[in-house]
């Protein structure tokens, strides 16, 4: 069994002088604040405006570490919405060093480890005087009174906040540049209180529509709490608003489309005002959209009105519901009715239905043409419709051009040519197509013989090219396995059968392919063969 151990208070006291640094000690004196006007069962009324005096007496900080009171950091709630400095303390030290309690909103200590603010805190009187206070010593006393006040004002809202008042004093050798932190003291609470009134639940705004078109006027109201009041307001888009401070206006809106708020506040019976309350509202043209402003249609063709916004519906000549159908010649208006967000608009679009599309006839000067007489130049025209674009062909080939005129240049030979067109107009309506017949005669002569026989009885002995208007003829001869065996370069030239080594050629059928130009400086290639008879 253990013996109990008894130890006497002076003791104790002993041991706490030997170690003041791991004591959390009590060093400011005692502390008290006033306020005016008072509080109403912890509450103020939104709005009002509090002046706080604080009060210590005494400090006891010089017998832990020589620490000197620095200053005095006030901590608030949130819902106070402004704070400003009345008077502070008075200089407690009596030194001669030039020194004052300056009102901060924050001060950093000379480790920069510690900022605090707002308060009141001590200048001097050592250290540089430059209105930092936390670069110097606090001011000295040890049984001074420490009066400040500043006055506050309460939110005018009524949302419940805290009105918390606290005050902490710090030493210097926290807040200042004393090399000692020594005094740990916990902040004094000079109020805890709350908003009077509670919290100002206005409802959310409801309407019939939440897009109006222009010119509207709408109803909009939140739900009613007695004795309240509701102003309204916006941010634009109406000629006014009707309002008699009840929860329903009207807005009257304008021809402004866009989005804009109506917003709505509300003050209770106990003064309380509420956090604005908005809907956004879409205010659009009243337009109806065509898919094109005009259409045009062709004789007997039909098309579908389309048109924005839908759901509306069509009357007017021609007409099954949206499906308009081109009977007849003519300019026709079919008309849309439709509500647009509340308004009722109507619009016509115009249907153009064309006559019919004739033919395009074709002119040219000449239908038959002799190359050794005429140009191999010729120009095709058809009279010009403004906005028809046309389509030519020669012998089924389709020409680049799209106009109303076509050149063609000839290819000297014997051909007969078809030439055709048809038009197209700007709303898509083709016409019928038109042919013209055009026959051409070749100016050169060509005649390469089918066969020749070389036995040397004076007839036919030799292969010769007879021709007239040729330029620069070339002919290849060809054996039965594709090699060339004779070339023929002029037409005086002749072949007699040999292979131009001085063989005779055996008796068969030979290949042939001949490159030409004629008078014009156009091109020709003629293929055929010949029968070698010995």
């Amino acid at each position: 069994m253990s013996l109990p151990i008894f130890i006497s208070m002076r003791t104790i006291l002993f041991l706490l002088l030997l170690i003041p640094n791991i004591i959390l000690s009590q060093c400011a004196g005692v502390q008290s604040a006033t306020l005016s006007p008072l509080p109403t069962n912890g509450t103020y009324q939104p709005g009002t405006v509090v002046t706080m005096c604080y009060t210590m007496n005494g400090w006891n900080g010089t017998n832990f570490g020589s620490n000197w009171i620095e200053g005095f950091g006030i901590t608030l709630g949130p819902g106070w919405v402004s704070y400003s400095p009345i008077s502070g303390p008075d200089d407690c030290s009596g030194a001669s060093l030039p020194q004052q309690w300056l009102w901060a909103e924050s001060v950093t200590n000379n480790g920069g480890t510690l900022t605090v603010g707002p308060g009141y805190f001590y200048e001097g009187p050592t250290g540089p005087i430059d209105g930092n206070p936390g670069n110097d010593w606090g001011d000295f006393g040890t049984s001074c009174q420490w009066t400040f006040c500043i006055q506050l004002q309460v939110s005018d809202q009524c949302d419940p906040l805290s009105l918390l008042i606290e005050v902490t004093p710090y030493a210097d050798g926290t807040m200042g540049s004393w090399g000692s932190e020594s005094c740990f003291d916990g902040p004094y609470q000079a109020f805890n209180g709350t908003i009077a009134g509670g919290n100002v639940n206005t409802s959310p705004i409801t309407a019939l529509q939440d897009t109006v078109c222009v010119g509207l006027i709408q109803t909009y109201e939140v739900d009613y709490t007695a004795g309240s009041t509701y102003d309204w307001d916006g941010t634009g888009g109406y000629f006014g608003i009707v309002e008699d401070g009840t929860n329903v206006a009207e807005y009257y809106w304008g021809a402004w489309p866009g989005t804009y708020e109506v917003i709505v506040q509300e003050t209770t019976i106990d003064g309380c005002v509420g956090e604005p309350v908005s809907k956004f509202i879409t205010v659009v043209d009243t337009l109806i959209t065509f898919n094109q402003p005009r259409t045009g249609l062709c004789l007997g063709d039909t098309t579908k009105l389309v048109v924005l916004p839908s759901g509306g519906f069509w009357s007017g000549e021609n007409l099954n519901d949206d499906i308009f159908t081109g009977y007849n010649p003519g300019t026709y208006y079919p008309t849309y009715f439709v509500n647009i967000y509340g308004c009722p608009v109507v619009d016509s679009l115009e249907v153009f239905v064309r006559e019919p599309f004739s033919a395009p006839v074709i002119y040219t000067e000449l239908l038959d043409v002799d190359l050794c007489i005429h140009s191999n130049e010729q120009f095709f025209y058809t009279p010009d419709d403004f906005g028809v674009e046309y389509t030519w062909h020669v012998d089924g080939k389709l020409q680049d051009d799209t106009d109303f005129e076509l050149y063609q240049m000839w290819e000297d030979s014997t051909t007969d040519h078809v030439i055709t067109v048809y038009g197209t107009d700007t709303i898509g309506c083709v016409s019928e197509t038109s042919y013209l017949r055009i026959d051409v005669e070749a100016c050169h002569r060509l005649f390469i013989p089918l066969s020749f026989t070389p036995n040397g009885d004076g007839y036919n002995d030799a292969f010769k090219i007879v021709g007239e208007s040729l330029y620069e003829p070339h002919m290849q001869i060809f054996d039965r396995n594709g090699m060339v065996i004779y070339e023929i370069k002029s037409l005086t030239q002749t072949w007699n059968g040999n292979d131009g080594t001085g063989y005779y050629c055996q008796s068969g059928v030979y290949n042939w392919v001949m490159t030409y130009k004629d008078d014009k400086g156009f091109g020709h290639t003629e293929k055929g063969h010949v029968v070698l008879i010995r």
